[in-house]
């Protein structure tokens, strides 16, 4: 079991690949929260910015001393579809373009802004035996964990494979033998991530 994870590096196959927009669903004021009330303030965020935002909404409520946040962290794909089924927030996190620009476009958001920048690695227990380096991804019976195609974190790392498959140094058969190895595909980075720290993967993209 392992507790810790270490990060195999890409280089130039996928840097800065994963945008993070935000919106605000037009339920308040284009103020935002009002001071001087007691109020909660709904966040709906991307499961990958978990412990960033657990950080800021702790430092906000310290300086907005009556507004409490109530963070909901999932898939960027589970939280859009929860407010186009009537779900309220106040603000929208999202780890991709398209599902943002899908709420804009169906009126649930206001204008996103980009505030921040992710990247796409592949994660080990640094203590591997099974895997030290990306070519070992491709060996037999490594096991690989991965998010859904519809979570950005899945959509962005089968973008990084077809990058690997124009790449020298890893090609079509590399990743066609890597896709094999794949044995679990979950809903949210988080769960990738969780798969790896308890042992149920060698490896995972997050």
């Amino acid at each position: 079991m392992c507790g810790r994870t270490a990060a195999l590096g890409f280089g130039a196959c996928c840097a800065m690949m994963l945008a993070t927009v935000w919106g605000c669903v037009p339920r308040r004021g284009p103020e935002g929260v009002a001071r001087g009330s007691s109020q909660t303030l709904t966040v709906f965020a991307a499961a990958s910015l978990t412990e960033p935002l657990d950080s800021i909404a702790e430092a906000f409520e310290g300086s907005h001393p009556n507004t409490r946040v109530r963070a909901s962290y999932a898939g960027t794909q589970e939280l859009r579809l929860q407010v186009e089924q009537g779900g309220a927030c106040d603000v929208f996190v999202s780890a991709s373009q398209a599902h943002m620009n899908a709420l804009v476009k169906g009126g649930h958001v206001l204008e996103p802004r980009v505030f921040a920048y992710n990247g796409l690695c592949a994660i080990t227990d640094p203590g591997s035996e099974t895997v030290s380096g990306l070519a070992d991804l491709s060996r037999d019976a490594v096991r690989i964990v991965v998010a859904t195609e519809t979570c950005p974190a899945g959509a962005y790392t089968r973008q990084c494979w077809a990058k690997m498959q124009q790449e020298e140094a890893f090609g079509e058969e590399y990743v066609a033998e890597l896709k094999m190895n794949v044995v679990s595909e979950e809903t949210d980075v988080k769960l990738v991530l969780s798969k790896v720290v308890i042992g149920e993967a060698d490896a995972g993209f997050v």
